[in-house]
């Protein structure tokens, strides 16, 4: 990450290569974190994508749109928005930049995620995993207090 932000703030990539390569890379998520074994691979993506954001060479709308790329697990596709909400609000200088954009945040968000075209039993947003009592009222506010128990209904539901 440290080599990313580097490069990246000294003018040293060819951001227009390098986006056209997210762009091909997003929709493989799923199978790249199985075949490379590596769950998290969807987070570290959301963090490169982050380095962007925070340095003003992309919008967040244009991270949401990698998100939306992620078709094959929704799971996947959740943890990056968390993520990348996360990793921007950490790193950012700017404390209102969630807030300012957060229905564009909230529509890279899989409401009701499905996994091999069952619903998922998580949704990919660590809600009382990793998710510390900081950072949840952050989401919750992004994606509703009851984002868990439609997540947990819509399951239910699908094994009826």
């Amino acid at each position: 990450m440290a080599n990313v932000r580097y490069s990246n703030r000294n003018g040293l990539l060819r951001r227009e290569e390098l986006y056209r390569w997210f762009a091909e890379f997003a929709p493989t998520i799923p199978d790249f974190s199985s075949e490379q074994d590596c769950p998290k691979v969807a987070e570290y993506f959301a963090e490169i994508i982050c380095e962007f954001v925070v340095s003003s060479q992309m919008r967040i709308g244009h991270a949401v749109k990698y998100a939306k790329l992620i078709l094959s697990d929704d799971t996947h596709r959740n943890m990056y928005m968390s993520q990348l909400v996360d990793s921007i609000n950490k790193i950012s200088n700017d404390p209102e930049i969630i807030t300012r954009n957060e229905h564009m945040i909230k529509q890279g968000f899989v409401m009701q995620p499905m996994k091999n075209r069952k619903p998922a039993k998580v949704s990919g947003t660590s809600f009382g995993g990793i998710w510390s009592k900081e950072k949840m009222p952050m989401l919750m506010g992004i994606l509703g207090r009851n984002y868990e128990e439609i997540v947990r209904n819509h399951y239910d539901s699908g094994r009826q």
